[in-house]
């Protein structure tokens, strides 16, 4: 008993020496899902699901992920198939509908306290976007930064692409005579408006090296030319707008008419941001998150 005892003891000190946050992995058939989990610091206020975009991971929300959990909110980060850590599987559909659905999978299995708020960048935007679409009335809010709003895929390549071994060449090839730490470093260059640090460089570059991790790139374009997912012609849930005025990849609109699916949207934007801005201006990305965060919290609609 004593020896019991012991060990529970020592196992209990181990657990409560642990980081709050975590790295965590789902399982669905050929889904492997890597997310990373915030608990709230005390009675949850609601729950916050953080999608990436084209080339980003959870590192995307290093900076402002914890802090949200610090102020309340049940907060998950997910790695979409094919990046990050996630890996990709042939059998997967990985248009934006596609990614949508496994979300959904896996936010449903998780089943965190509502109220319910989905944060997309870039291409992630447009997958919270469909999520939303498919939840029908059970989001509470979306926070879309920078968004890629417009249907992805389409044209030859992506009806080349459909064949495995066609994206099986194109991803050697690209490996072989594309890919290098120089020109994943120019690229975040124009995406951070400024040099990415070591840190940031490894961080985006390790997951396109890793062998196969090209491939499905191609295979996310010919998903989505073959699902030719449409646009939700209305947006009914609480909609806030992140941009960086200095953004290149996805400028902040400028005409309204480019918004006009969103019934009830804010938009914000950022001096000096590009299109990482939820990386080089955090702390005023968070503001705005906790100023939107509060004001639907204190909306009786």
């Amino acid at each position: 008993m004593k020896r019991v005892f012991v060990l529970t003891l020592i196992i209990s000190l181990v657990f409560l020496s642990l980081p709050a946050g975590g790295e965590n992995w789902f399982f669905d058939g050929e889904l492997e899902l890597y997310f990373e989990y915030h608990p709230a610091v005390s009675i949850p206020r609601g729950s916050l699901l953080f999608v990436h975009g084209l080339g980003g991971s959870t590192f995307s929300w290093r900076k402002t992920a914890p802090y949200l959990a610090d102020a309340g909110y049940e907060v998950y980060a997910v790695d979409l198939p094919g990046f990050g850590k996630s890996p990709g599987a042939d059998g997967l559909d990985l248009s934006r509908a596609g990614y949508a659905r496994m979300l959904w999978g896996f936010w449903k299995e998780k089943s965190p306290p509502e109220p319910w708020y989905f944060i997309g960048h870039s291409m992630g935007g447009g997958v919270v976007v469909q999520m939303a679409s498919m939840g029908k009335g059970e989001v509470e809010g979306l926070i879309l930064v920078a968004p890629a709003l417009q249907g992805q895929g389409g044209g030859f390549w992506a009806n080349i692409f459909r064949w495995r071994p066609a994206r099986k060449l194109g991803g050697w090839f690209m490996e072989k005579f594309f890919l290098n730490e120089e020109r994943v470093e120019e690229i975040l260059n124009s995406a951070y408006g400024r040099e990415p640090t070591p840190e940031e460089l490894s961080a985006y570059y390790e997951p396109l090296a890793r062998p196969g991790a090209l491939e499905f790139l191609f295979k996310m374009t010919a998903d989505n030319r073959k699902a030719r997912v449409e646009d939700p012609e209305i947006v009914r849930e609480k909609t806030f707008f992140i941009w960086g005025e200095e953004d290149e990849w996805v400028p902040p609109p400028k005409d309204q008419k480019e918004l006009e699916q969103f019934l009830s949207y804010e938009l914000r934007t950022i001096p000096g941001g590009g299109h990482l801005v939820m990386e080089t201006h955090w702390e005023e990305t968070l503001g705005l998150i906790l100023g939107f965060l509060g004001g639907a919290h204190n909306d009786p609609h």
